[in-house]
């Protein structure tokens, strides 16, 4: 009897093992698998970054390492909610014409008013741009003595200034703006669009795939800077939606449209 059970105990021991075997291989794969999946792959200095899908983080150390996901958005603080109180605006005509839309539907009325025409990203983000002072001067003659308790950006970058891809130089502009608006109001949340998009038309000054770049460029802001969280993408504008000097400002129903997308958001 005991020759038979250790006989028998023997063959258990070995099924046994076999079988962790097999799951030490199953995981090996695995995690070979994630390995490949998370790399960066691609040759682009080393930067900490995150993305913000349905608040979650990817983590890119460095280019060719793996990345690792957590349930909070960029700077390892969940996005916060949109509050209550004044709400900074950088952007360009588009993004005016947007807060009109805004202020005509909304009982709030947080987003700040008035003329940004030309306000594309290196007029806020290069020293060196002549209206550079002037922007900034708007921004501050809005800004209650309290402070902005957030700031929306909007990328309305020009065909002219992305050359068809995102970069370092528009890297830099960004991070100068999120720099200038963190020296007024250290930590307060900004949250950073594209410019709105368009369907079935092409508006000449950003490109065809200038909303695309914009909106590749607010990802990354999202994801790599800190305290800029992914704002409302608005849009897409039609043919019976613009009309305003050209086909790409919207008139009266766009600016509807526009500014409805952004109460929905910050109301």
């Amino acid at each position: 009897m005991l020759e038979g059970r250790s006989w028998r105990w023997g063959i258990l021991m070995f099924a046994v093992a076999l079988t962790a075997a097999a799951c030490g291989s199953s995981s090996a794969e695995t995690t070979t698998t994630i390995s490949e999946t998370s790399t960066t792959g691609d040759t682009r200095p080393p930067r900490t970054s995150t993305t913000t899908p349905g608040n979650a983080t990817t983590t890119t150390v460095e280019p060719g390492t793996t990345t690792t996901v957590a349930s909070t958005t960029g700077n390892t603080e969940p996005a916060p909610p949109v509050g209550t109180g004044t709400v900074g605006v950088v952007g360009c005509s588009n993004t005016d014409l947007a807060v009109a839309g805004y202020t005509d539907l909304s009982s709030l009325d947080r987003l700040t008013t008035g003329d940004l025409g030309g306000g594309s990203p290196p007029s806020w983000g290069d020293p060196s741009e002549d209206r550079y002072p002037e922007y900034w001067g708007i921004y501050e003659d809005r800004r209650p003595a309290t402070g902005y308790v957030e700031t929306w950006v909007q990328l309305c970058l020009r065909s002219s200034e992305h050359q068809g891809s995102f970069d370092e130089t528009e890297q830099a502009w960004i991070t100068h703006i999120v720099d200038q608006i963190h020296q007024r109001d250290p930590g307060i949340p900004i949250w950073i669009s594209p410019v709105n998009s368009y369907e079935g038309i092409v508006c000449d000054a950003v490109g065809a795939d200038g909303p695309a770049i914009a909106a590749e460029a607010s990802d990354w802001a999202a994801a790599a800077l800190p305290g800029v969280y992914r704002g409302p993408d608005l849009g897409p504008l039609t043919s019976a939606e613009v009309g305003v000097r050209d086909d790409c400002h919207p008139n009266q129903a766009g600016q509807r449209l526009l500014g409805g997308q952004l109460v929905d958001f910050f109301d």
